[in-house]
Order: structure tokens, then sequence, then C-alpha cells
């Protein structure tokens, strides 16, 4: 929409003469592919860990919260979250883009599924010390969805209305870069749920 609008739509030539957009199309190549090759729900990347399991959940890889609840040190687990901060290439890769890019204000991840605007935290209970950003934002994003697809999108923080999951990308962008972050947790199509 954003390059098919340019030029056509005022608001999406405004947006885009203003603000610079990065948009990652997928974060995990290597597990991604092999979603599609064998195993549909895998989740974690490819990495062969030290007792020869494979994977690492990318979510619990980030350094705010690392190793918390909702994380495990087990390598068989799906929700391992490897051998420190930043073990893996792919969350070092996004920690960088971050870094080397200041003037990043907001984020969106996309996963799949369950109908949430989430924000942090996902490592603690509670909302940020932000004067209510989060808060008030995730709560127009759920009101625009429904106003858009008829679907009613819950808003809130990853730990208080779903579960802990510490090390995770939305704690670390706003918790270490200061930048307002949100996980969409899409909806499905009524029957397969992860499946999209």
């Amino acid at each position: 929409h954003l390059i098919t609008g340019y030029g056509v739509d005022d608001r999406v030539t405004q947006l885009m003469n203003q603000v610079e957009f990065f948009v990652i199309v997928v974060v995990n190549p290597d597990g991604y592919q092999f979603s599609w090759d064998l195993d549909r729900f895998w989740r974690k990347n490819r990495r062969i860990n030290s007792d020869q399991t494979m994977g690492v959940d990318l979510n619990r890889n980030w350094a705010l919260g690392w190793g918390g609840g909702g994380s495990s040190p087990d390598p068989s687990s799906e929700i391992y979250h490897g051998t420190g901060p930043f073990s893996e290439p792919e969350s070092a890769a996004l920690r960088d883009v971050y870094t080397a890019h200041p003037n990043i204000v907001a984020s969106i991840d996309f996963h799949s599924y369950s109908q949430l605007v989430l924000y942090p935290w996902a490592y603690q209970a509670g909302v940020p010390d932000d004067g209510g950003v989060h808060v008030s934002i995730g709560a127009a994003m759920a009101d625009a969805i429904f106003e858009v697809h008829n679907q009613a999108y819950q808003p809130g923080g990853v730990f208080d209305i779903l579960y802990q999951a510490s090390g995770g990308s939305v704690d670390w962008t706003w918790g270490d870069q200061g930048v307002i972050s949100y996980t969409i947790e899409l909806r499905d199509n009524g029957q397969y749920g992860f499946d999209l």
C-alpha cells in the first residue's frame, strides 16, 4: 500500500515523504523455509545446538529479561533462549539495525495467532512507564483494525494478557532503545490456527 499509494493517496504520499520505513519481511529465513519443507509449525531457527538438538527461539534471545520466565535453558524446548543474549545471528542482526538507526521511533512485529495488539512488558507484569503511550496507541490500533476488518483485537501487555515471555524483541526495543514497540498476533482463518 505504501508503494502503490505513493503519488495517488495524499496521506500515503505525505507519510512516505516524511518517514523512513524499514520493512523486514522474514527474520528467520532458514526456520521459515523449514516450516514449509518439513514441519509447518517450526518456530526456532536452524542452529545445531551443543547437544545436537536444533534451534533457538529468536523471540527469547533478546537481552532485556533474557533467561527469565517463559523461556527455557533446555535446547530441545520450543522456547529455548540460546546460550546468551543475541547469541543468534538473526537477533543480533536486528539489534544492529536498531543501534545503527537511532532515529527509529516505532516498531511492529507480526506473529500468529490470537488477535492481539501486544506491547511491553513480556518479561514482567505491568505496562511501560511511558505516560500511557503504549496503552493509548495499542487501543487505537485495535479500534482501527476493527473499523477496517470488523475483527476485534485485544490490546495489552504481553505478560498481562498472554503469558510471560522473557527475552523478547518488544521488551528490548522499548526498554533498551526507547522505540515504541508492538507485536500484532494475527487472526487465523477460522480453521487452522497458527497456519494462517
